[in-house]
C-alpha cells in the first residue's frame, strides 16, 4: 500500500506496519543507506501490538546529548543502517531503548529508564541513564506535571496543567533560555514569547491564529520592532501541506512558498519550493527523533506538530511530548478512560500506526494518506425484536422490564451510541447513527482500537482456533460472520449482535477487561420438559464472558464485578450473571444483550 508520498507500507493481518519501503527515483533519490538503492525498514511487535524492533537509516548525531540532537546531515552517502529495540513494563512505560549501528560503525547506545525497573503506581519517569553515564533525573509537581529535567531544565505549570514557562538555568546565573506560553479559554496556545540571553530585553514573539496563520516579530533592547513576518498555512485535516512566508526575513529562515509532503503519520518528510525544487528532507526514528536531514528553523516536523526549538518539546495541544524519552511530560487529561495504561504513554507504544493528534489518547492513522481520518457516520438499521415477554405494565402505565426500571445509561455514552434518541432510555427500535472518530469503522473495530479490552486467543475449554474471542472480534471488525463452536452445539457462523458490541464498547470506556468467549467455547445445553434443546446465547452472537476486570480476576472478592454488571444492565443488557448468581459463574461474568 502506498501513501501519497510514494512510500510503500506493508501491513500485517491486524494492521500494524511491518514494512516501510522508499524506492530510489526522482521523488526519493539515494533512498537507501549509504545513498545506494532503496530503503527498506522492518518493524516487529509484541502480543499487545507494542513496537519491539525497528530498522532504518541514519546520519550520526553531532552530539550525544539528545537535547542538542536537533538536525542531522543531509548527505545520503554518509548514512548507515540502524536498529532499535524497545522493552516496556506492564503499564506501557518504556524500560529500555537499545540503539545499534548495524554497519559496525559508531553510534551504539542504550537508554535505560528508571534503572530498567517498574515505574510504580504513579508511572512517573524518575531517571534516564545513557550507557554507563550519570543518570539524568526528572521531578514532578503534585498533579504529575514534569517540573525539572536534569539539573537545569525547568518547567512551570498553571492551574489547568498547561505549561506556561520553560527555562534553562544553572544555579542563579542568567537563564540561557526563557520562554512563556499563553493560551485561550479553550486551552489552545495563542502566543509564545522568548527572551534572548544577554540581550538586555531582546524578545521574540510568535502569535497563533487557529492553525492557518502565524505572526512573528522580534523587539530589541531599545524596544525597536525588527519587523513582522507572517506565515499563511494550508492544512490537510491535521497536517500542514503548504505555506507562504512573507514580510521580514530573519537569519536562517526559509521565505516564500513551501510545499510539504508528509509521510503516513503526517510528519513533514519532504519540503519543496514553488518551482518543485527540493528545500529539505527529514526522516525520523519511530518515536520522533530526527535520523536524517532537517534544519534548525524548521518547526512543524514529526506528525506535523510544532517542535519548540528552545525546549525540544513537541506541542500536541493538550500536552507536550519529549521524543527521546518516548513519552509525554504530563498526565493524559483522559487518563481515567484507560486506567490500565500509563498516563504518559505515547501512541499506545505503537507510533507507526497510532498518533496522539490532540495529546489525548492515541488514534489510529490512515496509512494511505498521512492524517487521521475525518469523523464520519454511517447508519445501521436495528432489527425489530419482540420483547413483550420482558415487559410488564404497572398501574401507572409506566413500562418496567423484568430487570427493574427502564434501562438507563450515562448521558455522554447515550449521545455517543444512540444520538437520535430523545431521552436517556436505550431505544429498542430506531435508526442508530454510529459516530466514528477514526473514519468509517464498525463497533468491533472501535473496541479493538480502544485497547481497553483483551480478547483471549484460546478457549477456556476446547481448542478450535477459528472461534476464539480474539478471532471472533477481528472477524467482526472485518465485517465477517464469526465462527461459533466445534463442540456440536450449533456449529457454523453467526453475525455478532450490534447491541452486544455497543454494550462492550461502552463498558470499555470505564473499565479494562478480558473477554474469554464470545460466540465460541463450550457452554451449557439445556433440555426442557418437552425434550427441546436450548442452546447458549453465545452461539447466537448475543453474549460474551469476562474473567478479569481492571486487571483483577473475577471472583466474589473482585471489587469491580458488581458495578460492572450494574453498568451493563444500564447499557441495555437483558441478563448479567457473575459470582453469587449461580454455580456456573463463580469465576466469570456473563453479559447478554438479547433473549431472542
Amino acid at each position: 500500500m502506498k501513501n501519497r508520498n510514494g512510500i510503500l507500507l506493508g501491513l500485517r493481518a491486524i494492521g500494524n506496519v511491518g514494512l516501510c519501503a522508499t524506492h530510489t527515483g526522482t521523488a526519493s533519490p539515494d533512498a537507501g543507506a549509504g545513498g545506494i538503492g532503496d530503503l527498506s525498514r522492518d518493524f516487529d511487535y509484541d502480543a499487545l501490538y507494542r513496537l519491539l524492533y525497528a530498522t532504518g537509516r541514519e546520519n550520526q548525531p553531532t552530539s550525544t546529548n539528545p537535547y542538542f540532537n536537533r538536525e542531522r546531515s543531509h548527505t545520503a552517502s554518509s548514512t548507515n543502517n540502524y536498529s532499535q529495540k524497545y522493552s516496556y513494563d506492564q503499564m506501557g512505560n518504556i524500560l529500555k531503548l537499545k540503539h545499534e549501528n548495524t554497519d559496525s560503525g559508531p553510534g551504539n547506545f542504550v537508554r535505560t529508564f528508571n534503572d530498567g525497573l517498574t515505574y510504580g503506581s504513579t508511572n512517573k519517569l524518575a531517571s534516564v541513564t545513557i550507557g554507563g553515564g550519570t543518570p539524568w533525573g526528572f521531578t514532578y509537581d503534585g498533579c504529575g506535571n514534569q517540573t525539572q529535567q536534569t539539573i537545569d531544565r525547568n518547567m512551570q505549570w498553571d492551574y489547568a496543567d498547561r505549561l506556561y514557562s520553560f527555562y534553562i538555568q544553572t544555579g542563579t546565573a542568567e537563564p540561557s533560555q526563557y520562554v512563556q506560553y499563553c493560551y485561550d479559554a479553550s486551552g489552545h496556545r495563542v502566543m509564545k514569547i522568548s527572551r534572548v540571553q544577554g540581550g538586555n530585553g531582546y524578545f521574540k514573539t510568535r502569535i497563533y491564529i487557529g492553525a492557518i496563520f502565524e505572526e512573528y516579530y522580534e523587539v530589541d533592547q531599545f524596544s525597536v520592532n525588527q519587523g513582522y513576518q507572517d506565515e499563511i498555512m494550508v492544512m490537510d485535516n491535521q497536517s500542514k501541506v503548504a505555506s507562504d512566508v512573507i514580510g521580514t526575513s530573519y537569519p536562517h529562515d526559509k521565505m516564500g512558498v513551501k510545499y510539504v509532503f508528509p509521510d503516513h503519520l503526517g510528519s513533514s518528510n519532504v519540503q519543496c519550493d514553488d518551482s518543485g525544487g527540493l528545500i529539505n528532507r527529514e526522516e525520523y526514528y519511530p518515536f520522533g527523533e530526527t535520523s536524517f536531514g532537517s534544519y534548525g528553523k524548521k518547526r512543524y516536523r514529526y506528525c506535523g506538530k510544532e517542535r519548540d526549538e528552545e525546549s525540544g518539546l513537541y506541542y500536541y495541544g493538550a500536552r507536550y511530548y519529549l521524543p527521546w524519552t518516548c513519552r509525554f511530560v504530563s498526565v493524559d487529561p483522559k487518563a481515567d478512560h484507560t486506567p490500565f495504561h500509563s498516563c504518559y504513554m505515547y501512541a499506545h507504544d505503537n507510533p507507526l500506526m497510532y498518533s496522539d493528534p490532540t495529546g489525548e489518547q492515541g488514534e489510529k492513522k490512515d496509512s494511505t494518506k498521512g492524517h487521521v481520518k475525518q469523523p464520519k457516520t454511517h447508519q445501521v438499521k436495528s432489527k425489530s425484536h419482540n420483547h413483550k415477554n420482558l415487559i410488564k405494565e404497572k398501574d401507572s402505565g409506566q413500562k418496567e422490564t423484568l430487570l427493574g426500571k427502564p434501562k438507563q445509561m450515562p448521558e455522554s455514552l447515550r449521545k455517543q451510541l444512540y444520538p437520535t434518541s430523545s431521552n436517556n432510555i436505550v431505544p429498542e427500535q430506531e435508526t442508530i447513527v454510529i459516530p466514528n472518530h477514526s473514519g468509517s469503522k464498525n463497533v468491533a473495530e472501535r473496541i479493538i482500537d480502544s485497547r481497553s479490552v483483551k480478547f483471549l486467543p484460546f478457549h477456556v475449554g476446547g481448542n478450535d482456533n477459528k472461534s476464539t474471542a480474539e478471532q471472533n472480534i477481528h472477524d467482526a471488525a472485518e465485517g465477517k460472520e464469526v465462527f461459533k463452536s466445534d463442540f456440536g452445539h450449533l456449529p457454523g457462523k453467526v453475525n455478532l449482535d450490534d447491541k452486544m458490541l455497543k454494550i462492550m464498547f461502552a463498558l470499555s470506556t470505564k473499565y479494562s477487561f478480558e473477554v474469554t468467549e464470545i460466540a465460541g467455547g463450550k457452554h451449557t445445553k439445556k433440555i426442557d420438559i418437552h425434550n427441546k434443546a436450548h442452546f447458549s446465547k453465545h452461539y447466537y452472537g448475543w453474549a460474551f464472558d469476562v474473567d478479569k476486570i481492571n486487571g483483577i480476576a473475577v471472583n466474589k472478592d473482585n471489587p469491580y464485578f458488581k458495578q460492572f454488571m450494574v453498568d451493563a444492565k444500564k447499557l441495555g443488557a437483558v441478563l448479567t450473571l457473575g459470582p453469587g448468581s449461580d454455580k456456573n459463574h463463580k469465576t466469570h461474568v456473563h453479559i447478554q444483550s438479547r433473549f431472542k
